[in-house]
């Protein structure tokens, strides 16, 4: 299984992750390891999100 983000979602947090590191690295850094964690957890656990049809799940 693998985590793909759809395109607005990763301008999302592109910016988010720009908002951090330009006014506190370590927070940017906190962030960054709190979205790899999740990620994480939906691979340990995918019947979290909702089949949406074949493979592909949906977590929202």
């Amino acid at each position: 299984m693998s985590i793909r983000y759809l395109p607005a979602a990763v301008k999302d947090l592109n910016e988010a992750l720009a908002y951090y590191t330009q006014r506190n690295v370590h927070a940017a850094q906190r962030f960054l390891d709190a979205v790899r964690a999740s990620e994480q957890t939906i691979l340990d656990f995918p019947e979290m999100a909702y089949l949406l049809g074949g493979k592909l799940r949906v977590l929202r």
